[in-house]
């Protein structure tokens, strides 16, 4: 069960937006995208990643893009994630640029604290992968995101891009009633939440494109694989404001200093720029500095490059 102090934020925002949140777990919103919105996102992401595999000499159409990404892409994390590096980083500012300008169109920058940086741009394989899918944090296991180390505070966003939302989507669930009491906190591993599965119950809430899912860092989920194709989401996080459970007042992590302030994050793009320390021609050599997620792996440059 979720702590009712933490539906009154999704009430708000779902009022200001004219939608409504999920009844069964009242802190997960479903917001519509202009189609214009949702077209010019889904180009950034494509040109992304066109420019990832120009990095291989490679190219590919719509058709065979993903597939052909997820098999080469020097710079996909196990969990999926298609990090920023230095030959792709003008893309990714215009990537970040477009979804900043998203999110400031909806008017509730003052429901928001701090955004995360930089944002996530995850591409899922459709079959599952016995080495990927079984790391301690793999998203295919039941997880929240506060058992990664998320500001419990925190908002994930999810907006479907392209690729197989049926058989490769993300299945949301409604958690125990004693979740907030004994799960609220970092986990070693999403196998120590194993125990829950037997005692959630599925969220009948079905990913589509044009939408984008908000989601509280409470809120339990997971990739589903059902031998399908390969699915592109766009993610970020931020931290909202506002009333907050008593537990949030201590619980937080290093995780947080991935938060930066909201005017400084939509800044990024426009007059100011992401330069990453990390070059994509080291990842294709398969060396990577190791850093631990919590560490910025960018600077950010006051003039923004050509």
């Amino acid at each position: 069960m979720i702590d009712q102090a933490r539906t009154p934020w999704f009430t708000e925002f779902a009022e200001r937006l004219g939608t409504s949140i999920d009844l069964a777990s009242s802190v997960i919103a479903e917001v519509k995208l202009d189609d214009a919105q949702f077209k010019r996102l889904r180009a950034s992401c494509l040109r992304y990643i066109h420019k990832c595999l120009d990095q291989h000499g490679t190219s590919a159409d719509q058709s065979t893009l993903l597939k052909m990404a997820a098999a080469k892409l020097a710079n996909r994390t196990p969990n999926g994630i298609l990090l920023p590096k230095q030959e792709v980083e003008a893309e990714f500012n215009n990537l970040h640029r477009d979804v900043a300008e998203w999110l400031s169109s909806l008017g509730v920058d003052d429901l928001v604290d701090q955004a995360f940086c930089p944002i996530t741009l995850r591409l899922v394989k459709g079959l599952p992968d016995p080495a990927e899918d079984s790391r301690p944090y793999a998203s295919v296991k039941l997880h929240a995101d506060v058992w990664a180390g998320e500001p419990t505070d925190s908002v994930n966003i999810h907006i479907p891009i392209l690729g197989d939302l049926e058989r490769t989507g993300v299945h949301f669930f409604v958690p125990p009633d004693n979740f907030e009491k004994d799960w609220l906190r970092p986990l070693k591993s999403y196998n120590e939440g194993i125990e829950l599965e037997a005692l959630v119950q599925k969220i009948p809430i079905q990913l589509r494109f044009g939408y984008a899912y908000f989601a509280d860092a409470t809120a339990l989920h997971k990739t589903i694989k059902s031998k399908g194709g390969e699915r592109l989401i766009l993610e970020f996080r931020f931290r909202r404001k506002g009333d907050k459970p008593n537990p949030e007042a201590v619980i937080d992590t290093d995780r947080g200093s991935n938060y930066i302030n909201l005017y400084e994050w939509y800044q990024l793009g426009t007059t100011k720029y992401m330069h990453f320390e990390d070059t994509y021609a080291d990842a294709k050599r398969q060396v990577f500095r190791n850093n631990p997620y919590s560490k910025t792996l960018y600077s950010i440059v006051n003039n923004l490059r050509p």
